[in-house]
């Protein structure tokens, strides 16, 4: 809603069915232009493989990375825009398009890692996980290689990040079920950086906004509500 108010263009763009946990409605009333779910797919796509009980979340990571470059080609891009992508294919039940072809990468990187067998034989178990993995990673290679290719991917910023790690891989405690990765990724940056601190989703908001604000004279309210109170940039944990 605030970039709305700043002139800004905003879609959502999801393989799944973006009524789910009533995302499309908590988007809606946040003020979003466009949601563009799994109904908005033409037949030529093929969605991910059904599980035995004949369910699967829609169209997979490679299909929606495709589906959203043809419609960010026809649509009107003179103005600023926020576009969000929400994945799928890194979810139980990890059916994947072409899972050989994956399945072959994971044994691959197996082997260059040197682990033993034993510790091969324990990855192993997970296989399926590691795969739709290494299928994102793909997916998102070539998703990068394509925008790169267009005027407006000089002046983007990229945030990549999860809701939470992968439960059917043991984790070590509760709180390392959202141990995630946040990747702040643009041509604009001047350098690279790591950060050990703790920082949130509720976070990200409040940082882009307050950059947006003393960048490039971005209107927003004198008193806001954040749950968050902006990235944490500190070297150390």
């Amino acid at each position: 809603s605030l970039l709305k108010l700043n002139g800004y263009n905003s879609a959502f763009y999801y393989g799944g069915d973006a009524h789910f946990d009533n995302m499309s409605l908590f988007l809606q009333k946040n003020g979003i232009g466009a949601v563009n779910d799994e109904g908005t797919f033409p037949k030529t796509y093929a969605k991910m493989p059904a599980s035995s009980e004949g369910f699967t979340w829609g169209y997979g990571d490679e299909n929606l990375f495709k589906r959203y470059m043809e419609l960010h080609d026809n649509a009107n891009n003179t103005q600023p825009n926020l576009d969000i992508l929400l994945t799928v294919s890194m979810h139980s039940p990890f059916l994947i398009n072409n899972p050989d072809t994956y399945y072959k990468l994971f044994e691959q990187r197996l082997k260059q890692q040197q682990f033993s067998d034993q510790e091969m034989d324990n990855y192993r178990k997970y296989k399926a996980q590691y795969a739709s993995i290494m299928y994102t990673d793909r997916a998102l290679q070539q998703f990068f290689s394509t925008y790169k290719t267009k005027k407006e991917f000089s002046n983007t910023i990229f945030i990549i990040t999860g809701d939470h790690r992968m439960p059917e891989i043991p984790i070590s405690s509760k709180i390392d079920r959202y141990h995630v990765p946040l990747i702040i990724y643009s041509p604009l940056l001047k350098r690279t950086a790591t950060f050990s601190s703790i920082s949130a989703h509720v976070d990200i908001t409040p940082s882009l906004l307050a950059f947006l604000h003393s960048n490039y004279n971005f209107k927003q309210p004198t008193l806001t509500s954040w749950l968050g109170t902006g990235l944490d940039t500190s070297s150390r944990f």
